[in-house]
């Protein structure tokens, strides 16, 4: 797997979660870089997950305080 293919995946994953592309490319190069291929599939949902609790719980908590 080449880098262009494995970024090309990463971009459409990512803008199926709506994730940034920062966060997309700092997902894949950490998680490729811990786990190989696999870290770096699994770290965009990760990613998207982390962003979906940061959006859903912390934003509002910080809204109403």
């Amino acid at each position: 797997m080449t880098w262009c293919r494995s970024e090309g995946k990463a971009r459409q994953v990512g803008r199926a979660l709506k994730v940034p592309a920062l966060v997309t490319v700092v997902a894949v190069l950490l998680g490729g870089a811990l786990l190989g291929i696999v870290g770096a599939l699994v770290a965009i949902p990760a990613a998207a997950a982390l962003l979906l609790l940061t959006r859903e719980v912390l934003y509002p908590r910080l809204d109403h305080t």
